[in-house]
């Protein structure tokens, strides 16, 4: 619900072959979204360039420990006027009212770099099909943007609670290849979590206007911002627009063509 609006959203693997969804919002953001998650080791290493504050339902206490020294606000389940029960079972439940959370978090210090902006370098490759590894998605470049599709089926989110279905689509689509590890414990059924290196380097694919441009990505330390290279070396920026993020381990493929 709600995460069609997101400025960034970001699809990131958890145990069990299953993904979530992170989604980043601006602050004159309003409307119902969730359902509302806990966080994942990975999420303490990626939030830091992207988000001044993260609402979550929890999560190990190493890793809300490790969110703290990111100076990141965490707002969570003790502060109980912005959250929202969907009427789904748990732990699907819980969404976020965005209209009550942000003048609770106006006057920050703290300001969030984002990807990097700018424009495109010139395409490698078409790409008006994109199949990812994770989460059974793929997208298909229609009408001037992706659309996510699932298991051949459009992806659909509402846009409130009781609303409206759209399928979820976005101007730009950037894969990020990082290196899995363990994470060093394990979810409520026993299955072992993993985590991934977001500071560090890699392969990157970025998709836009049914063109492809194969690069890489780096990031020196937890604090640092994105830098995104062409195949020259040369930093470049996303446009403007909706963008959609995955997270993808490094020994997984993404197919792409025509």
């Amino acid at each position: 619900v709600g995460i069609g609006s997101a400025t960034l959203l970001i699809e990131i693997p958890v145990e069990g072959g299953l993904t979530r969804f992170m989604a980043i919002y601006p602050r004159e953001a309003s409307g119902i979204v969730g359902p509302v998650r806990s966080l994942r080791p990975v999420d303490v290493d990626l939030l830091p360039p992207l988000a001044v504050h993260v609402v979550s339902t929890g999560g190990q206490p190493f890793v809300l420990q490790a969110l703290t020294a990111t100076g990141i606000q965490h707002l969570g389940p003790t502060v109980f006027e912005f959250f929202v029960s969907g009427g789904r079972e748990v732990p699907h439940d819980t969404f976020l009212d965005l209209d009550v959370l942000m003048p609770l978090i106006t006057g920050s210090e703290i300001a969030a770099i984002g990807l990097p902006a700018g424009d495109l370098p010139g395409a490698t490759g078409q790409a008006s099909m994109v199949e990812l590894p994770i989460g059974s998605a793929e997208f298909r470049f229609e009408d001037g943007a992706y659309t996510r599709y699932e298991s051949g089926e459009p992806f659909l989110v509402l846009d409130s609670l009781d609303g409206q279905s759209n399928p979820l689509v976005h101007e730009t689509v950037v894969v990020m290849f990082v290196a899995e590890r363990p994470a060093g414990y394990e979810d409520t059924n026993g299955a072992p979590v993993s985590t991934f290196d977001v500071i560090g380097g890699g392969d990157l694919l970025v998709f836009r206007s049914g063109d492809v441009v194969e690069a890489t990505w780096s990031r020196s330390a937890q604090k640092d911002p994105f830098v995104f290279l062409d195949g020259g070396g040369r930093p470049f920026g996303i446009p403007e627009g909706s963008t959609y993020l995955a997270i993808v381990p490094r020994d997984h493929d993404v197919r792409f063509g025509p």
